[in-house]
């Protein structure tokens, strides 16, 4: 199966809870525990509604059995609070697909724990991050080498449309 890449963009969260006295400074550690990799976003200091817009692509070589984990922590001056998590195992994310939505965080301490916007795509390597192709079947670019092991891409349910010439219908009136 060929290498894989998760593009994460953090865009956003709502209804932070409070950790500090008035307010909290929240960033995100994003994890992937199979692959081993941990990323996190930019502290935004006083904000509940804090706005990272960051973009992380972490490789991915199994999709079935990988898990996205997000925690959400207050940065404070001796020890980072966690407020919430989120789990999202990858093989629910439909593959060559840009998911843009927000997810309810499960809240460590607090009743609540914040709702997070996240864009998820997971594409092979080579692939523009968070492109959505037009339909299953859309033109995979021809002669971009080595983006395919021969024979195992395109899948067997996809029909590679050859490119087409110009539009010959009749002429726009």
């Amino acid at each position: 199966f060929p290498q894989m890449q998760l593009h994460l963009r953090v865009v956003e969260a709502v209804d932070v809870p409070k950790m500090d006295v008035d307010s909290s400074d929240p960033y995100c550690i994003i994890q992937v525990p199979q692959v081993n990799r941990t990323e996190k976003t930019n502290v935004i200091n006083n904000s509940l509604t804090p706005r990272w817009n960051q973009e992380f692509h972490i490789p991915i070589n199994d999709v079935a059995t990988a898990t996205l984990t997000i925690t959400m922590k207050d940065k404070d001056v001796t020890k980072d609070d966690k407020i919430s998590t989120l789990d999202i195992p990858l093989c629910s994310i439909p593959f060559r697909t840009v998911i843009d939505q927000w997810y309810n965080m499960i809240p460590h301490k607090k009743k609540k724990g914040g709702r997070l916007h996240l864009v998820i795509h997971i594409a092979a390597n080579g692939e523009q991050p968070f492109v959505q192709l037009a339909y299953p079947g859309a033109q995979i670019q021809q002669g971009m080498p080595g983006m395919y092991p021969p024979g195992q891409f395109p899948p067997p349910n996809y029909q590679v449309i050859p490119p087409q010439g110009q539009y010959q219908g009749p002429p726009i009136q």
